[in-house]
């Protein structure tokens, strides 16, 4: 079966496969996170402050989700720091090295 290769768009911006690819783990993973703390769906997407419709769309790896959503997530799930520590300048190697040439 061949990749799907092409980009798609949403909200005017590209969405690349690899980026899907990631989103769609990200949510599966968040799905996995909940029902291992055995949290029902409808109780999750309560204490996050959102519909079911937007849990759903987020633990389906919807591209469209906002930040606020998946961090509530996270921070619901006890790991908010995983979301915190993203982009931290101190964990960016390039960044770093980049630094350290100029």
């Amino acid at each position: 079966m061949k990749k799907d290769t092409s980009v798609r768009t949403t909200k005017g911006s590209p969405v690349y496969p690899q980026v899907a690819q990631t989103l769609l783990k990200l949510g599966r993973d968040i799905s996995l996170a909940r029902r291992r703390r055995h949290i029902a769906a409808e109780d999750f997407a309560g204490q996050m402050g959102v519909s079911r419709m937007t849990l759903h769309r987020l633990e389906n790896g919807d591209h469209g989700i906002s930040l606020n959503t998946l961090t509530m997530a996270m921070f619901v799930l006890g790991n908010i720091n995983a979301v915190s520590d993203l982009a931290d300048p101190a964990k960016d190697d390039i960044g770093v090295m980049i630094t350290r040439q100029e």
